[in-house]
Protein backbone atom coordinates (compact mmCIF):
# COMPACT_ATOMS: atom_id res chain seq x y z
CA UNK A 1 0.00 0.00 0.00
CA UNK A 2 3.13 2.55 -0.65
CA UNK A 3 4.15 1.95 3.38
CA UNK A 4 7.24 0.76 2.23
CA UNK A 5 9.59 3.60 3.10
CA UNK A 6 7.87 3.91 6.75
CA UNK A 7 9.99 3.56 9.44
CA UNK A 8 8.79 2.30 12.61
CA UNK A 9 8.31 4.06 15.73
CA UNK A 10 11.35 4.83 17.99
CA UNK A 11 10.46 2.34 20.44
CA UNK A 12 10.46 -1.01 18.54
CA UNK A 13 14.16 0.17 17.60
CA UNK A 14 15.30 0.24 21.48
CA UNK A 15 15.64 -3.65 21.08
CA UNK A 16 13.47 -6.86 20.95
CA UNK A 17 12.75 -9.18 24.02
CA UNK A 18 15.47 -11.90 24.30
CA UNK A 19 13.02 -14.54 24.85
CA UNK A 20 10.97 -13.75 21.69
CA UNK A 21 12.42 -15.01 18.21
CA UNK A 22 13.24 -12.33 15.55
CA UNK A 23 10.32 -12.58 13.47
CA UNK A 24 7.72 -13.19 15.92
CA UNK A 25 9.22 -9.63 17.27
CA UNK A 26 8.16 -8.60 13.23
CA UNK A 27 4.88 -10.10 13.23
CA UNK A 28 4.51 -8.39 16.90
CA UNK A 29 4.88 -5.22 15.12
CA UNK A 30 2.79 -5.58 12.03
CA UNK A 31 0.03 -6.74 14.30
CA UNK A 32 0.34 -3.45 16.71
CA UNK A 33 0.63 -1.56 13.33
CA UNK A 34 -2.34 -3.25 11.88
CA UNK A 35 -4.42 -2.31 14.72
CA UNK A 36 -3.12 1.13 14.96
CA UNK A 37 -4.46 1.58 11.74
CA UNK A 38 -7.52 -0.06 12.07
CA UNK A 39 -8.22 2.29 14.83
CA UNK A 40 -7.56 5.40 12.29
CA UNK A 41 -9.40 4.16 9.59
CA UNK A 42 -12.73 3.40 12.04
CA UNK A 43 -11.96 7.02 13.37
CA UNK A 44 -12.40 8.90 9.95
CA UNK A 45 -15.23 6.82 9.09
CA UNK A 46 -16.96 8.03 12.34
CA UNK A 47 -15.78 11.20 11.43
CA UNK A 48 -17.12 10.97 7.75
CA UNK A 49 -20.55 10.15 9.40
CA UNK A 50 -20.70 12.98 11.62
CA UNK A 51 -19.81 15.57 8.54
CA UNK A 52 -22.56 14.21 6.72
CA UNK A 53 -25.04 14.48 9.21
CA UNK A 54 -23.91 18.27 10.26
CA UNK A 55 -24.57 18.81 6.20
CA UNK A 56 -28.06 17.32 6.54
CA UNK A 57 -29.27 19.05 9.67
CA UNK A 58 -27.61 22.43 8.37
CA UNK A 59 -29.45 22.13 5.04
CA UNK A 60 -32.86 20.99 7.20
CA UNK A 61 -31.85 24.14 9.64
CA UNK A 62 -31.44 26.19 6.94
CA UNK A 63 -35.00 25.53 4.91
CA UNK A 64 -36.93 25.78 7.71
CA UNK A 65 -35.45 29.46 8.46
CA UNK A 66 -36.22 30.35 5.51
CA UNK A 67 -40.03 28.70 5.91
CA UNK A 68 -40.89 30.50 9.11
CA UNK A 69 -39.37 33.95 7.38
CA UNK A 70 -41.55 33.59 4.69
CA UNK A 71 -44.54 32.72 6.70
CA UNK A 72 -43.85 36.08 8.43
CA UNK A 73 -42.94 38.08 5.88
CA UNK A 74 -47.24 36.87 4.59
CA UNK A 75 -48.32 37.87 7.65
CA UNK A 76 -50.66 41.05 8.71
CA UNK A 77 -48.08 43.99 9.59
CA UNK A 78 -48.32 47.71 10.86
CA UNK A 79 -45.36 48.82 8.89
CA UNK A 80 -44.33 48.05 5.44
CA UNK A 81 -40.28 47.54 6.53
CA UNK A 82 -41.49 44.52 9.08
CA UNK A 83 -42.57 42.72 6.03
CA UNK A 84 -39.29 43.88 4.05
CA UNK A 85 -37.40 42.70 6.60
CA UNK A 86 -38.91 39.24 6.96
CA UNK A 87 -38.55 38.86 2.84
CA UNK A 88 -34.77 39.59 3.48
CA UNK A 89 -34.29 37.32 5.86
CA UNK A 90 -36.24 34.26 3.79
CA UNK A 91 -33.61 35.45 0.86
CA UNK A 92 -30.85 34.83 2.95
CA UNK A 93 -31.78 31.53 4.49
CA UNK A 94 -32.81 29.88 1.06
CA UNK A 95 -29.09 31.60 -0.21
CA UNK A 96 -27.78 29.60 2.68
CA UNK A 97 -29.52 26.41 2.09
CA UNK A 98 -28.69 26.47 -1.58
CA UNK A 99 -25.06 27.15 -0.83
CA UNK A 100 -24.78 24.13 1.38
CA UNK A 101 -26.64 22.13 -0.93
CA UNK A 102 -23.45 22.99 -3.43
CA UNK A 103 -21.10 22.85 -0.94
CA UNK A 104 -22.46 19.40 0.21
CA UNK A 105 -22.54 17.96 -3.37
CA UNK A 106 -18.87 19.33 -3.31
CA UNK A 107 -18.25 17.25 -1.02
CA UNK A 108 -19.91 13.54 -1.55
CA UNK A 109 -17.19 12.03 -3.01
CA UNK A 110 -15.56 12.22 0.36
CA UNK A 111 -18.06 11.63 2.08
CA UNK A 112 -19.11 8.25 1.01
CA UNK A 113 -18.42 5.83 3.71
CA UNK A 114 -18.27 1.76 2.95
CA UNK A 115 -19.79 0.15 5.37
CA UNK A 116 -18.28 -3.26 3.93
CA UNK A 117 -14.64 -2.43 4.46
CA UNK A 118 -12.83 -5.76 6.16
CA UNK A 119 -11.18 -4.56 8.73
Amino acid sequence: MGDSSRQNPWFWAVGKPNAIAYEDWLIEIERARWFRERALLERLHEELEILNEEFRRTHVSFSKMEEVWTKLAAGEHPNAGYAAYAHRHAAMYKRLASQCLVTWEKASPWLKIEKNVSC
